[in-house]
């Protein structure tokens, strides 16, 4: 059996981390184990539970720079891992240091962001320190090819492990559609937005709402809600500067929720704004229920798998955002992507093996 440690900055329920999940939950647990160091935020993590009971460790660390690296440092020490797998690709040069000084023979750094836009520190200490990070990597993967540019300078050498998911839990099912929207007294007239993302800069819920606010505006006759599940640092200030808007009462702020895959059902499109990603997860289940989407253009359309999927500008005019988020929204249709979503390599039960065999010839 292969021993893995993990190092994630989360176990809450985003991207990164249900990619873990997904993997491991299609993995052969006789052959690889996994160990998880999390970054401690001073409670229970959303997907704890559910790695426990693969027979994962899940161990928190201190939040202090220093702190957080000694105490990774000594479990490296003292754990016989096999590999450990790096997720935080800013810190991802001093992990793949401790374990080469812990004579761990596989070092795998997984990048999972493209900083495609602005942050032009980010883009300096990631050049900086790049030389160190290709030195004491023994395997380099990324969620798509923008984001091995983006870390390694090109996608040559670099592995793709894609954001795969469990296609049987992001299927389309009009009886939980209807459960889900009864839970929020939505009824059938009205016109789902929405959007799964943590509360913080990158996501840009202020742009957000701003084209939420346009669409009501300028499509009066209609009834539109938005359901926004995630929390963050930012949660409690988009709140406060939508609390005395006249569509206050149809913005649903649901927190974590650990049945996400059931809340998008009850969707009538899927919104991700977002500043930049690597190759959003969420992105792909939208698709795989069937949402049309729409995302920003700082996107990459490495997962575009259907029709009705666009990207747009985040300068272009508010009305170019809402007269395509109408067009998709009234057509009241679901596509059913999942052959092509297979075919693309995002099905997890065939992707995981691929995972799983690196961890044992590294």
């Amino acid at each position: 059996m292969k021993r893995i440690l993990h190092i994630l900055s989360a176990i809450d329920g985003g991207g990164g981390e249900r990619v873990v999940y997904n993997y491991y939950s299609n993995m052969n647990h006789n052959n690889v184990k996994l160990d998880l160091a999390v970054i401690d935020r001073g409670c229970k993590q959303l997907l704890e539970d559910g790695f426990r009971e693969m027979g994962c460790n899940v161990f928190y660390v201190p939040v202090p720079i220093f702190k957080r690296l000694w105490t990774i440092h000594k479990m490296m020490r003292n754990g016989h891992y096999d590999g450990v797998h790096c997720h935080r690709i800013f810190l991802a040069e001093i992990y793949m240091i401790l374990g080469w000084i812990n004579h761990i023979p596989l070092r795998i750094a997984h990048a999972h962001m493209a900083f495609i836009v602005g942050h032009k520190k980010g883009v300096f200490i990631n050049t900086l320190l790049k030389p160190l990070l290709k030195l004491f990597t023994t395997k380099r993967l990324a969620c798509g090819e923008a984001a091995a540019r983006y870390v390694w300078g090109s996608a040559k050498g670099v592995t793709i492990i894609n954001n795969a998911i469990d296609l049987k839990k992001f299927r389309y099912d009009p009886q939980v559609r209807m459960e889900y929207r009864r839970k929020l007294n939505i009824q059938d007239d009205e016109l789902v937005i929405g959007h799964v993302g943590r509360f913080d800069e990158q996501k840009n819920h202020t742009f957000l709402i701003r084209v939420f606010d346009a669409l009501c505006k300028e499509y009066p006759g209609k009834i539109f809600r938005m359901i926004m599940i995630g929390e963050g640092e930012l949660l409690e200030t988009i709140k406060m500067s939508v609390e005395k808007t006249e569509y206050f009462d149809k913005l649903h702020f649901l927190g974590l929720q650990s049945d996400v895959n059931n809340w998008m059902q009850a969707f009538d499109i899927f919104l991700l704004p977002s500043l930049f990603e690597g190759l959003p997860v969420v992105g792909v289940e939208a698709q795989a229920i069937g949402l049309p989407c729409v995302f920003s253009d700082s996107i990459t359309s490495e997962f575009k798998m259907s029709n009705r999927v666009s990207f747009l500008s985040l300068k272009a005019p508010l009305k170019q955002w809402t007269n395509i988020i109408y067009r998709y929204i009234i057509e009241q249709s679901k596509d059913d992507n999942r052959q092509i979503i297979t075919s693309k390599g995002f099905n997890i039960v065939i992707e995981a093996p691929k995972l799983e065999k690196i961890y044992l010839n590294g």
